[in-house]
């Protein structure tokens, strides 16, 4: 891992697990818009989810679900590790977490609002 990517990555980390979605998109952001390669779709991922997240937050249920989804697609084939990111238990744990709203959704009820304790936290050791 390069020290840009792993410090742009530590940083969104840090946002993410503080629960401020808005700054770990705009740190993963800034780091995705300078690279082309292979990995941009892991960062497209984070930064997805992120964005699903503060949706979430703001009440935009709709955009929450899609994003979810377009995120996990996103992040899907780098798990169950990438570079000692273990991606395999995250992901199940954002299932989770945004299982209520999708659930909601089906069953044409009102969206919950989001748990931020439901949500998983990443790990900032990644190296």
């Amino acid at each position: 891992m390069n020290p840009e990517a792993l410090h742009a990555f530590r940083q969104g980390a840090a946002y993410f697990n503080a629960r401020d979605f808005y700054q770990a998109h705009e740190a993963w952001e800034d780091y995705w818009l300078q690279i082309g390669d292979s990995k941009a779709d892991l960062w497209k991922g984070l930064i997805q989810i992120a964005v699903a997240c503060l949706h979430w937050q703001r009440g935009n249920s709709a955009g929450a679900r899609r994003l979810q989804r377009k995120a996990m697609e996103y992040l899907r084939p780098f798990a169950p590790e990438y570079e000692g990111l273990p991606l395999t238990e995250f992901l199940q744990q954002l299932e989770q977490a945004f299982a209520p709203l999708h659930q909601a959704f089906q069953n044409r009820k009102a969206a919950p609002r989001l748990d931020p304790d439901a949500l998983p936290l990443l790990a900032q050791d990644w190296a």
